[in-house]
């Protein structure tokens, strides 16, 4: 146990570079290095991860230090790695008033805006990967979007509706084979209760059906915690919500730590450890309870590759419907510096901590030049 928690620890302390990143790390270190389990036994097990919701690097830290040392282990394991990320977004929105008086660092907020939507139209290519040729993709895509623009249509429903309506049309034409194998994008959700003020229930839904439906990468729950906290119940401005999404990327660690900024924010340190528990909570729950019995079993189901294409989707529709909302409300400057930071990244890999880092730059520059 000292050796899962000290290992996670240190990971969730230098760990920058986006899930798949972090991944990788761990399955140089504990695979190839020290050999907790077959490298072929890990590859198996994580294309599985990857369908499941929750952050991917969290999932992936419990379900391993659950298989070296039991329940303990995979509590450690999460323990460690967002522990680190949480005392610094407590640290950055403790400080956050602070920070928004001084000039210069409003400018560089302004800027992490830049390179914190260019991140998120960033994913949604990414999530993409393996659809675009898929005729079936574009129209379960175009349906959704249209869904959720025009009926306002409660995202969970929508991206369970997708999974089980592509099985059902999967099984009907046996079309399996135009569905690639792909990781599971990421969700947004309505609100839970039209209110405008703070509530101690409502913070906890939001997070935990955050949780619940986050597939794939972090970036996901976009969509959600712009729907609930900015439009719904208004706890938020857009500024103060890209600011919190610029935090979570420029922190090592799983991006929805995002979340411990937002809940320190509406109810101080207390608020904050309820909505980093709560986010953290369905995956934990998931990696240590049933997932690790029946990994065997959804190996040998055919029907998980048609469900995912339905569900990313359904993900990359939301968290396209947030773009557009959070893109509209931004200076023109951040919304042509967005297209040429996405022209940049389209060509060469940057890590996500420098994007921000460099965008944050670029709003100093354009705010004192």
């Amino acid at each position: 146990m000292r050796e899962v928690f000290l290992y996670f620890l240190r990971l969730g302390c230098l760990g920058f570079g986006g899930p798949l990143a972090l991944v990788a790390q761990m399955q140089e270190d504990l695979i190839k290095g020290r050999r907790w389990m077959s490298i072929e036994e890990f590859r198996s097990t994580f294309g599985l991860i990857k369908s499941m919701p929750g952050p991917v690097a969290f999932q992936t830290a419990v379900y391993l230090g659950r298989h070296r040392a039991g329940f303990l282990g995979g509590f450690l394991a999460g323990f460690g790695i967002v522990f680190p990320s949480f005392v610094m977004m407590v640290i950055l929105a403790a400080g956050y008033s602070e920070i928004t008086s001084v000039p210069w660092m409003q400018a560089a907020l302004d800027g992490m805006k830049v390179g914190a939507l260019a991140l998120i139209v960033m994913a949604i290519r990414g999530l993409s990967q393996g659809y675009h040729r898929s005729l079936y993709f574009v129209c379960f895509l175009l349906l959704n979007l249209f869904l959720l623009a025009f009926y306002q249509i409660s995202e969970p429903i929508l991206i369970l509706g997708s999974a089980l309506f592509a099985v059902l049309l999967s099984q009907k034409y046996s079309v399996q084979g135009v569905f690639a194998s792909s990781a599971l994008a990421s969700t947004a959700a309505t609100g839970i209760a039209m209110s405008s003020s703070f509530e101690w229930s409502t913070l906890i839904g939001i997070c935990l059906k955050a949780g619940a439906f986050v597939f794939g990468t972090g970036l996901a729950i976009v969509p959600l915690l712009e729907k609930d906290f900015v439009q719904v119940h208004q706890w938020l401005t857009h500024a103060e919500f890209m600011d919190a999404i610029s935090f979570g990327q420029l922190t090592p660690g799983p991006v929805v730590i995002t979340v411990t900024f937002i809940g320190y924010k509406l109810a101080g340190i207390f608020g904050a450890f309820v909505a980093t528990v709560a986010i953290f909570l369905p995956s934990f729950v998931h990696m240590t309870t049933w997932f690790p019995r029946m990994t065997s079993l959804l190996l040998r189901q055919r029907w998980i590759r048609s469900a995912t294409l339905g569900i990313t989707s359904a993900v990359i529709a939301a968290i396209i419907l947030s773009v557009y909302h959070l893109f509209e409300v931004l200076y023109l400057w951040q919304k042509i510096s967005i297209l040429i930071v996405i022209a940049i990244l389209a060509v060469i890999r940057v890590p996500t901590w420098l994007v921000i880092v460099g965008s944050s730059l670029i709003g100093i520059y354009v705010q004192f030049a």
